[in-house]
């Protein structure tokens, strides 16, 4: 048994955090692949269904895969390019999984929604839906189920977790320093889905 600050708990260790290693170094664009091979299955719950053919040219950004359902999201090209190969391959829990392989072009074209203009709250959870958002945790759980709860005036507050307690990380902490004001535009947009609600940014002390 180990005690923390007079509490004691069962097990576990608490690692170095090691977050000054990239905590100063701003996010980078990294070149673009060759080849990138997506899979269908992006989030929690049914795959998506691939909606291209190989040899199709596709947009970075354009979708290639639709939800199946309510419980699953839309997938997207990374790259522009070329769809080379859609085949069964083995994914990262060691299950079988669809792949879409595009090969990169230099140049292609990239693909994004119109703007929405006054949208309702239920234009913002359509285009979460249509965004294939999903939550950046090891479930990938579709982000607008989370938006949709029984009784949408019980929801006292969003919280947006800038907590990033894993050790190395800092990506979130560089997403909050680079680009604050597309952080709280997007707490407003959920905060418009909730009338009762207060936004709150949580971060680590």
């Amino acid at each position: 048994m180990k005690a923390v600050k007079g509490k004691y708990f069962f097990g576990g260790i608490h690692p170095k955090g090691c977050k000054e290693l990239s905590c100063s170094s701003p996010i980078e664009t990294m070149p673009v692949p060759e080849a990138v091979t997506v899979s269908v299955s992006q989030s929690f719950g049914r795959p998506a269904i691939p909606c291209v053919q190989v040899g199709q040219t596709v947009k970075e950004g354009e979708i290639i895969a639709k939800a199946d359902g309510e419980i699953s999201s839309n997938v997207f090209a990374s790259v522009a390019g070329t769809v080379s190969e859609i085949k069964e391959g083995t994914g990262e829990s060691g299950g079988k999984e669809t792949f879409i392989v595009i090969k990169s072009a230099e140049g292609g074209e990239k693909f994004s929604f119109t703007p929405l203009s006054s949208p309702t709250a239920e234009d913002i959870k359509a285009r979460i839906f249509d965004c294939g958002i999903v939550g950046l945790g090891g479930a990938g759980f579709p982000t607008h189920v989370k938006l949709t709860p029984k009784d949408d005036s019980a929801i006292d507050y969003v919280i947006v977790n800038g907590a990033e307690c894993e050790p190395y990380l800092t990506s979130d902490y560089r997403m909050m320093m680079e680009e604050p004001k597309k952080i709280i535009g997007g707490l407003r947009a959920m905060l418009q889905l909730f009338e009762n609600a207060r936004g709150v940014i949580a971060i680590e002390k």
